[in-house]
């Protein structure tokens, strides 16, 4: 037994694994975009996107105690409702996870580009922010490589955890504390002409969606893939949740501070908005002669968004092929190799992650588009405890407060994608209805009964195609035609939210995936930066 429990994870792995999944490319360029569109009011969406993560967080480490399964987030609602309303969510877990792929690698290439004035413009156009033929070219490059080197197993960049967590812990703190030692001008927090808020309250939740926070803060769910193989799962899982989520919330804020800090008030005459990086960090550093930095920066531009990149590749493979096994996605993906893994499924998500970088050619417009796969995604946890809750299944760790706590969760996460501003709603919505349509298709040819599949499938589905509507005719503010004002937007999301609660309280659950019915792990994937 002690053999045993000395082979399980602890407190600290834990935590290394929240914190470094949680630092990716995101600390290359979140400060920069927080800082433009909501100026020093970014420190408050940091403060506010950390909160709601961690309650999400809470709320799945119950989950995790009644249902202690590797890759835990996929499986949410089939645990709790039943396979065919789970979909939804687990496609866009899918989604946004290989969104990330091709993220990583734009993001190498948008930093890179500053490294000649000569060579940049050849590979990212500046002054419309997106990369040039050249650039995609360079980029879909590494995320073909992403899935070769998954051929032959990337299991070795996943060793010594702990310690790459530390060098990822230490390079943004070290360069944020460079720069606030190298200049720091205090009437950029809150001057005349830099007031707090410069672009009012709506900015501090459009920065959540568009400057990636909610993006930054996705690994905290990694945390509870690994419920299984936790020494003290009661204990140790939501102190992980907290203790990295705390972690990365001070590591931001630095970063932040330093970024806004670092500006020089000239540069502001014409506010936030008028700021053009490309790659920020870089390019401070660069200007304040800070040239130790700048090197370990563009070293680490490469690095750490390649081996997101590489685990990201070969995780979402796996969790196309766990679909499959399923029955969520077609069989054709469930056919296992020598190398223990399915190429078919491989091929499909390195192409899908190419097709996402060649709609979306910067990091900031793909970013805010998978975050809003992202925040699908999160629904599903309220959800699925909620109806837990109603089944009289709890766990050894509880949430706190979870009859007030869940449906506020949820309806705020429904307006965050309000927040997220059409088109890019739209966008998510068309993905989401075309997926649901090739679903539909291969459960016809599995079970030729698409009544019962739409029956328990269809709440999701057109819960996103509402919201998307209502993004579409929400104030301009958010990208909508305006055919709405501030005060009908907000209250009809927030109803709309609660009677979607509701339903999916008293939403079908089948007898073959009612809570309580065991599912294997051998069809689960791990998701781990």
């Amino acid at each position: 037994m002690q053999t045993e429990n000395h082979h399980k994870i602890g407190i600290i792995g834990l935590t290394a694994i929240g914190v470094g999944t949680m630092i990716g490319s995101g600390w290359l360029f979140s400060s920069f975009y927080a800082a433009k569109i909501a100026g020093a009011g970014a420190y408050l969406s940091w403060i506010i996107t950390s909160l709601i993560v961690l309650l999400l967080g809470l709320c799945l480490a119950e989950i995790a105690s009644i249902y202690p399964k590797r890759g835990l987030m996929a499986r949410l609602l089939t645990l709790s409702h039943n396979k065919e309303f789970a979909f939804i969510c687990t496609i866009a877990t899918w989604l946004g996870l290989t969104a990330v792929i091709a993220t990583e690698a734009e993001g190498s290439v948008q930093y890179i580009s500053s490294l000649s004035d000569s060579f940049g413009p050849m590979i990212f156009n500046s002054q419309i922010h997106q990369l040039t033929a050249l650039g995609i070219s360079i980029a879909i490059v590494m995320i073909l490589a992403f899935g070769l080197i998954n051929f032959w197993g990337v299991k070795v960049l996943s060793k010594s955890n702990v310690a790459l967590t530390a060098c990822k812990i230490a390079i943004p703190i070290i360069t944020g504390l460079s720069i606030m030692f190298a200049a720091f001008h205090s009437q950029n927090f809150h001057s005349k002409q830099t007031p707090f808020l410069p672009y009012g309250v709506s900015s501090i939740f459009i920065a959540m969606i568009g400057s990636g926070m909610i993006y930054s803060f996705n690994g905290f769910q990694n945390i509870v893939s690994f419920a299984s193989e936790t020494r003290h799962p009661k204990r140790d899982i939501p102190l992980a949740i907290i203790f990295s989520i705390l972690i990365t919330l001070a590591i931001y804020l630095v970063l932040q501070t330093a970024f806004i800090g670092a500006i020089t008030p000239n540069a502001l005459k014409q506010g936030w908005q008028s700021l053009n990086f490309t790659s920020p960090f870089v390019q401070l550093t660069a200007l304040l002669n800070l040239n130790f930095i700048t090197i370990i920066l563009y070293a680490d531009s490469v690095i750490s968004p390649s081996g997101t990149g590489l685990i990201y590749t070969g995780s979402t493979t796996r969790l196309l092929t766990a679909m499959s096994q399923d029955g969520q996605m077609p069989k054709f993906f469930n056919k296992i190799g020598i190398y223990n893994f399915s190429r078919r499924s491989l091929t499909f998500t390195v192409g899908f992650a190419i097709t996402f970088l060649l709609l979306f050619r910067s990091w900031s417009a793909l970013v805010s588009f998978l975050s809003l796969f992202y925040v699908i995604s999160y629904m599903s946890i309220p959800l699925s405890l909620s109806k837990l809750h109603s089944n009289n299944l709890t766990g050894s760790f509880k949430a706190p407060f979870p009859k007030i706590i869940l449906p506020a969760i949820f309806a705020f996460l429904s307006l965050l994608f309000a927040f997220s501003k059409f088109p890019y709603t739209g966008y998510v919505a068309l993905f989401t209805v075309i997926a649901y349509g090739v679903y539909l298709l291969s459960q016809f040819k599995l079970t030729n009964d698409l009544r019962k599949t739409i029956k328990h499938s269809s709440l999701m589905i057109l819960y996103i195609v509402t919201l998307a509507i209502l993004s579409s005719l929400g104030p301009k503010t958010y990208g909508g035609y305006g055919f709405l004002s501030k005060l009908q937007f907000f209250p009809i999301i927030i109803i709309v939210s609660f009677i979607m609660y509701r339903l999916s309280l008293s939403w079908t659950t089948t007898k073959s995936d009612a809570p309580g019915t065991k599912i294997s792990n051998s069809n689960t994937a791990t998701y781990s930066t």
